[in-house]
Parts: C-alpha cells; sequence; structure tokens
C-alpha cells in the first residue's frame, strides 16, 4: 500500500495511471436496460494524489465519461450516477476507525473534477428522463441499488470496484469492475477477492470477505488470515457458521461480518430513509 502511494504521487504516473482506470471502467459494453455508477467506488484512484484537481488529468477523462454518457443515451439505456459526500453511518457504527480512515483519503469534497461532473450532468441532461445523479447521503450506495432493484426482472449492470456490491440479492445484475463481469445469478457466480466458488456461497459470502479482508477498501480483515486460509476456515466451519454455532472466530465474524450483510443493511436502510421522509415533512 505504501509503494503504490508514493508512485501515484509522482505526477506523471498519476496521470497514467488514472487515465488508464477511467477508460477501462467506462469501456463498458453491455445491453442492459440500466446502468448504475458507483463514482465514489469508482473514481476513488484520485485521492491517492494530494492534486485530485490536475488539469491535465481533469481534461483527459473528462472526455471519456462524456463520450460514455452520449453512447447510452442513445442507445436508450438508463444511467444512474450514485454519490455520496458522507460516509456510510451504518458502516461507522460497526468499524468507526476503518470508516474514519478511509474517509479522510476518499473525500468527495476536495475533487473540484467530481463536483464539477455532478452539476454539469445534472444540469446539461435535466430533461433527460434516463439519466439521473443521486446523492444517498449518509448511506452506502448498494443499499440504494438494492432497493432500486429488488423486484425488477430487467437486466442491470453496477460500475464499481467495491466489493459490497457483490452482496446485493438479484439474479438480473452484473457487477463490471474495469477488468472483469460478474454475474450475482447464484448458478454463474463469481466471486471476487478469491472466494472458492466450490466453497463460498451468497450467504457465506460476508463472513468470507470480514475474515480475509479487502486491500482496495483498507478493510483489514482479520490479521494474519488473507486468501487461502478463509477459504479453508470457512470450509472446515461451514455447518457451525450457518447454524450460529461456537467456532474460533465466531465472535470477530459475527461483528465484522455485517459490514457486508445485506439483511442488515437494508433493515438500517428502510428505517434510515423513513426517518429522512419524517425529517422532510416536518
Amino acid at each position: 500500500m505504501t509503494d503504490l502511494n508514493k508512485r501515484v504521487s509522482e505526477s506523471n504516473y498519476f496521470q497514467v495511471l488514472t487515465y488508464e482506470i477511467f477508460k477501462s471502467m467506462f469501456s463498458l459494453d453491455t445491453d442492459a436496460n440500466k446502468i448504475y455508477i458507483d463514482l465514489n467506488h469508482t473514481v476513488s484512484i484520485l485521492f491517492r494524489n494530494e492534486n485530485v484537481n490536475d488539469e491535465k488529468v481533469v481534461e483527459q477523462i473528462t472526455y471519456i465519461v462524456e463520450d460514455f454518457i452520449s453512447k447510452y443515451l442513445e442507445k436508450g439505456t438508463q444511467l444512474v450516477f450514485i454519490y455520496y459526500t458522507k460516509g456510510s453511518i451504518y458502516h461507522k457504527q460497526i468499524f468507526e476507525d476503518w470508516c474514519k480512515t478511509r474517509d479522510e483519503r476518499v473525500d468527495f469534497n476536495k475533487s473540484q473534477f467530481l463536483k464539477a461532473l455532478i452539476v454539469n450532468i445534472k444540469k446539461n441532461n435535466s430533461n433527460i428522463k434516463n439519466l439521473k445523479v443521486v446523492n444517498v447521503h449518509g448511506a452506502h450506495p448498494a443499499m440504494y441499488i438494492q432497493k432500486m432493484e429488488t423486484n425488477s426482472k430487467l437486466k442491470s449492470v453496477i460500475i464499481s470496484k467495491d466489493v459490497t456490491m457483490h452482496t446485493i440479492k438479484s439474479k438480473n445484475i452484473y457487477i463490471y469492475d474495469g477488468k472483469k463481469y460478474y454475474s450475482l445469478n447464484e448458478d454463474t457466480r463469481e466471486y471476487p477477492l478469491g472466494a472458492d466458488p466450490g466453497i463460498i456461497t451468497p450467504y457465506l459470502f460476508k463472513y468470507y470477505i470480514a475474515l480475509c479482508g479487502d486491500d482496495r477498501s483498507e478493510y483489514p480483515g482479520y490479521k494474519g488470515v488473507g486468501i487461502r486460509k478463509s477459504n479453508k476456515y470457512i470450509s472446515k466451519y461451514t455447518v457451525e457458521i450457518v447454524g450460529d454455532l461456537e467456532h474460533p472466530y465466531k465472535e470477530f465474524l459475527d461483528k465484522y461480518s455485517k459490514l457486508y450483510d445485506m439483511n442488515s443493511m437494508m433493515d438500517w436502510y428502510n428505517d434510515f430513509i423513513a426517518k429522512m421522509k419524517e425529517a422532510k415533512s416536518e
């Protein structure tokens, strides 16, 4: 992580890396009816350099995003750009230190480009019904998408590098991380982070992430337990985990699996939305 931060801080490397990441993330070619663009977790590379408003970088990536929007609006695809300026309250309640460190580095408010992008999308496309810009405020983008797609039978794609998106429950959603195209359909399911599909199920995946950790989001997982040990542990204690019985890492997994538990997230989110509606009506 330190070596990456050092290299990204070098202007030339930062410009090249950022351009290549944006190019790959927005190179998606799909016939989906709807595309969700998770801005915070798609463009987080921008925040690895102190000069997040590098003019050369902004110029390079602006046309990539504009071309992407034009391409899919012409096809009649619905585009939903999702962002937040305040990190997930739900996740902070579980692991405040991790969220604080992450939010301090990936601060959406630091980037004039991202703020300008959102304003321009809203301003230039205000009359286009197939384009939305959604601020999820103190929620997580995955919660919003789950709410929108729970009963949908149409094909949707999420552009995001966030592993939390893989906990969404839907047979019709696909995830594109700039390199790989994932299906959430159990029959063709693949998992990120080295999770073995012969061991891990949609239900067990939240325990796997909690144990293994995720370097990209800087979530540490259980110290000393990586991909191989996590697969092995879940395989060995599947009955205990599913049956809520005792096992060596039970206390740790019971707590931190909540970070990736969509049922728990949606219970919180539904309550969060209800409170927001109450506040607006007062």
